[in-house]
C-alpha cells in the first residue's frame, strides 16, 4: 500500500515501536507529529482514493505517470509565466483555464485512463477528471470509524502520492516541532524493547 500507519496514543505507537520481533538489535524511534486537524483528510476523498489506487500500478507504470503528470506541470508553469510577460494583470481566471484544459490533456493519456479504471474497481466510482498535482499529494487520512483494529489502535494513516523517501520525510519533519519546544522524537534502545512490551501488555 502507500499508507503509513500512525495513532492518537502515544503507548499504542510505544509498542508498534518495540514490537517487530526481527528489529530488536536495533533501536525503535517514536515521533510526536503535531498534524493541524484542517490537513486532515477523509478516507472517502478523491484525492485518498487516487493515492489508494497507486498501489495498483506497475513501478513502470507509476514512473509513466508520473512523467505524465510532471510534464503537465512544466507546460502549466512555461504558459502561465509567458501568460503574465504578454500580460502582466492576467487574471486568475485566465490561468484556471490553462490549467483546465492541461488537465483534460492529462486525463486523456493511457496511465491516467488505467488509474481512473482502478479507482473505480476499488471505490465504485468514476472521478473522471485525475489532477496531475494529486499524483504528488501526500495526506493524513481519518479512516473509517468501522474497523476495529482501527479503533482499538486509535489509528489513522498518511498517503503517500509519487514521491522520493526524501520529500516524505521531509514532509514528516515539519510537524515535528511542537509548539511547547518539548522532545517529539525518543529512542527505543533495542536492549529495552522487551521489557517495554511486557510492561505495555
Amino acid at each position: 500500500t502507500r499508507l503509513l500507519d500512525i495513532s492518537s496514543s502515544p503507548l499504542i505507537a510505544l509498542y508498534f515501536a518495540g514490537e517487530e520481533e526481527s528489529m530488536h538489535t536495533k533501536d525503535g524511534e517514536l515521533l510526536f507529529l503535531e498534524i493541524p486537524t484542517e490537513w486532515m483528510k477523509s478516507f472517502d476523498s478523491d484525492t485518498i482514493e487516487i493515492l489508494l489506487a497507486l498501489s495498483m500500478l506497475s513501478p513502470v507504470e507509476k514512473l509513466e505517470l508520473a512523467h505524465e503528470a510532471l510534464h503537465i506541470l512544466k507546460q502549466f508553469g512555461e504558459q502561465s509565466i509567458q501568460q503574465l510577460k504578454m500580460s502582466p494583470h492576467a487574471t486568475e481566471h485566465e490561468l484556471d483555464e490553462k490549467l483546465q484544459l492541461l488537465i483534460q490533456t492529462f486525463n486523456e493519456k493511457r496511465i491516467v485512463k488505467k488509474l481512473n479504471n482502478e479507482v473505480e474497481k476499488e471505490h465504485g466510482i468514476y472521478l473522471g477528471e485525475i489532477h496531475p498535482f494529486d499524483m504528488f499529494a501526500i495526506a493524513p487520512v481519518q479512516p473509517r470509524q468501522t474497523n476495529e483494529r482501527i479503533i482499538r489502535q486509535q489509528g489513522a494513516f498518511i498517503a503517500y502520492g509519487l514521491v522520493s523517501p526524501r520529500v516524505a520525510i521531509e514532509w514528516s519533519e515539519r510537524f515535528l516541532h511542537a509548539r511547547d519546544q518539548k522532545t517529539v522524537r525518543f529512542v527505543i534502545p533495542s536492549q529495552s524493547k522487551r521489557s517495554i512490551l511486557q510492561q505495555l501488555e
